[in-house]
């Protein structure tokens, strides 16, 4: 296999891989955090159905709406574009990063950021200089789930990329169905797609152990 053939879909992957993961973690952050702080009122609609309809979104099966989508991508010219991926990654996973970290923020006491608001610091503050800390290891894991989900992601990629975009779990597929089975491309290949998850997660490892370490130590 030729290098330019291998290196444009690995760097697809990583791009809408790692942009998608940060997207949804940040703004399942963002939605979690509204949810589990603030009382909203939408018709019958409270927090916790609000939360429900949104989770309720990832049961759906992609295949249902992925041609929907491709004709609403022909029309806004982003098929074949990491855009358009990123934007597809990202709301699929949102709903995961969504109910993951509304769960861990419904363990935190709210009397912690009630005690900074009385020392004077603003919302933001609170949000980025303590919330935040305290939900690395949770915040870590979500963006760690996302990465994967989107970097193994097949149907999308299929129906939406050509070649500029093509991805990872694409260019595997096609040493089948090219010419026949490439068992050792296919080997080789699938041992490269393992290595970016698992530099990540050794990258982040520290943030999971400062999750279990007191504060103090």
């Amino acid at each position: 296999m030729e290098q330019a053939t291998l290196l444009k879909p690995y760097a697809n992957s990583l791009i809408v891989g790692l942009s998608s993961a940060f997207l949804s973690t940040f703004l399942g952050l963002m939605a979690a955090y509204a949810l589990t702080r603030f009382r909203f009122h939408f018709g019958f609609m409270r927090n916790e159905d609000i939360l429900f309809w949104i989770v309720s979104q990832r049961i759906m099966p992609p295949i249902i709406i992925v041609f929907a989508i491709f004709i609403m991508y022909q029309t806004l010219g982003l098929l074949d574009t990491h855009i358009g991926l990123i934007l597809v990654y990202t709301v699929f996973n949102l709903p995961l990063a969504v109910w993951i970290l509304a769960n861990f923020l419904g363990q935190i006491p709210p009397s912690i950021e009630e005690a900074a608001l009385v020392d004077g610091a603003s919302p933001i503050t609170i949000l980025f200089r303590v919330v935040i800390p305290m939900l690395l290891p949770s915040l870590t894991a979500t963006f760690l789930l996302c990465f994967v989900f989107a970097w193994n992601e097949f149907l999308f990629a299929l129906i939406l990329t050509y070649s500029r975009a093509q991805t990872m779990p694409i260019l595997i597929a096609s040493q089948h169905f090219q010419r026949g089975p490439q068992w050792w491309d296919i080997s080789a290949l699938a041992t490269l797609a393992v290595l970016p998850p698992v530099a990540i997660t050794i990258g982040l490892q520290r943030y999971f152990i400062r999750g279990l370490i007191p504060v103090g130590k």
